[in-house]
């Protein structure tokens, strides 16, 4: 009976390297400094959240779904942001590791949105690819233990 790597015609070997690469990975990222604090991090996502909104309202005149996505985003960002028991939280009613959840979802929602909503390969889908990576950034140096 055919594996489930060898059904979908990868090579096992290549499974394999590819745990590799996301074991060393992940530790890599467990030993990078985290100078980013939850004081920090909420100027950071009301700023980014702003900075969607923004970015929306112009991309509506060009790119309708770009539009959308970017006001998506933002109001992600946001709602995450009001509801995290960190300095800026209005309405504390997420942990500050259940935000990160939400982050690495938001990040997601980033750089995967240009394919989900219809515009990959656009100008407009580099702003998003942009700020995924930039939200990788900021989950890796952030301090989820200091809160």
């Amino acid at each position: 009976m055919a594996t489930n790597s060898e059904q979908i015609g990868i090579d096992s070997d290549a499974i394999d390297s590819m745990r590799d690469v996301m074991r060393h990975a992940g530790e890599t990222l467990a030993e990078m400094p985290k100078p980013i604090s939850p004081s920090m991090h909420a100027v950071l996502d009301y700023s980014v959240a702003a900075t969607f909104f923004g970015v929306g309202a112009f991309m509506m005149r060009r790119n309708r779904s770009a539009g959308m996505l970017a006001i998506a985003n933002g109001a992600m960002v946001l709602g995450m942001s009001m509801l995290t028991d960190y300095p800026g939280g209005v309405w504390p009613r997420l942990s500050f590791k259940g935000h990160r959840t939400g982050d690495i979802g938001q990040a997601l929602l980033a750089g995967l949105g240009p394919v989900l909503f219809g515009f990959p390969g656009r100008t407009e889908a580099t702003f998003f690819h942009a700020q995924a990576l930039s939200e990788i950034a900021v989950i890796a140096a952030t301090d989820w233990d200091a809160a």
